[in-house]
Order: C-alpha cells, then sequence, then structure tokens
C-alpha cells in the first residue's frame, strides 16, 4: 500500500464516518418517540460509534504510514549503498 492509497482511503473513511454522524443509518429508528440502541438513543449512539471508528482508524493509520515510511526508508538506504 503506498501513502496516496493510504491518505485517500482515510479521506473517503473521514468522509463516510461524518456522513454517518450528520446522516444516520436508520430514518425509520429516528422517526419513532424514543429509537434507542444499546440503551442510548440513536443520535449519541451514532457520534459514540463515530469517535469509536475514528480512533480505531487513526491508530491503524499510525501503524501502516509507520510501516510505509519504514519501507521507503529501507529501499532509499537500499539505493544508496546500493
Amino acid at each position: 500500500m503506498s501513502k496516496k492509497a493510504l491518505y485517500t482511503f482515510s479521506a473517503i473513511f473521514f468522509v463516510v464516518v461524518l456522513g454517518f454522524v450528520t446522516f444516520p443509518f436508520s430514518t425509520k429508528l429516528i422517526d419513532k418517540v424514543e429509537p434507542y440502541i444499546f440503551g442510548v438513543p440513536m443520535m449519541q449512539f451514532c457520534m459514540l460509534f463515530s469517535a469509536f471508528a475514528l480512533a480505531i482508524w487513526l491508530a491503524i493509520w499510525l501503524a501502516l504510514e509507520g510501516k510505509i515510511e519504514a519501507r521507503q526508508r529501507a529501499e532509499e538506504k537500499e539505493e544508496v549503498t546500493g
């Protein structure tokens, strides 16, 4: 995976999660008087889930970016010494 692909996927992911918070996945649940998921109101669930998803993705992103940069440094070092 290249940095460009990682950044493109990340941008798409953030837009999808932002859309999930802005426009929750099921309007039928919102139309109910008191829509609850796991004991919390629907919109609060969407906000909590999005925060959790973004935190997990940022941790994965950090690990992947570190591996990509390490591979690029190894390739550059190999070209210099090669």
